[in-house]
């Protein structure tokens, strides 16, 4: 394994536009320690402008404790983060990257530049 799976689905707001992410927890090397399932993904969200000479960059890390229930759940339906994000000027793509630190793998997603349009 050596790649992370990831969903991305966007959806219009007043203030922006809201990104709903999809972690595949089965490619996470999510670990058991005692009655838990322990990791540590770092989410990172950039945005850059068409020509890919600028970017902008924001992260979050995020440290799990799963309970066996949660961790069955999520082997189903993933693990999901949700950001609302504000309007740039500019056709700007965003590209979210996950870094799961257990097991040093990586997942990525572009969203286009037109799924921030308002139409």
């Amino acid at each position: 394994m050596s790649e992370i799976a990831l969903r991305a689905n966007v959806t219009p707001e007043s203030k922006g536009v809201t990104i709903k992410l999809i972690i595949s927890a089965p490619d996470l090397g999510l670990q058991q320690q005692e009655d838990h399932w322990l990791d540590r993904l770092d989410i990172l969200f950039i945005q850059r402008d068409d020509s890919g000479l600028h970017a902008q960059i924001d992260g979050q890390s995020l440290n799990l404790r799963l309970t066996s229930d949660t961790y069955r759940d999520v082997l189903t339906t993933g693990i999901p983060i949700t950001r609302l994000v504000e309007p740039r000027p500019g056709p700007t793509s965003r590209r979210i990257l996950v870094i799961d630190n257990n097991s040093a793998c990586i997942g990525s997603v572009t969203i286009p530049a037109a799924s921030f349009q308002k139409n």
